[in-house]
């Protein structure tokens, strides 16, 4: 039996660009979820402001 140094680096190669596609994955979702939630509490605080102002316009008539 003889080790194949080819066969051996194919799936050398295989294997860490399996790694790095479920790493690149995860910190993709990662960076979407915080993303959403950046998002989310920007719009909040802009919602606020909204009712801000509409308050000083109906006060002022």
């Amino acid at each position: 039996m003889t080790f194949l140094w080819p066969t051996a680096i194919y799936q050398l190669i295989v294997l860490v660009l399996v790694i790095l596609f479920f790493v690149s994955l995860c910190l993709f979702v990662n960076r979407m979820i915080k993303n959403s939630r950046e998002t989310k509490a920007s719009l909040k605080r802009l919602e606020e402001k909204m009712e801000i102002i509409l308050e000083e316009i109906k006060n002022k008539n």
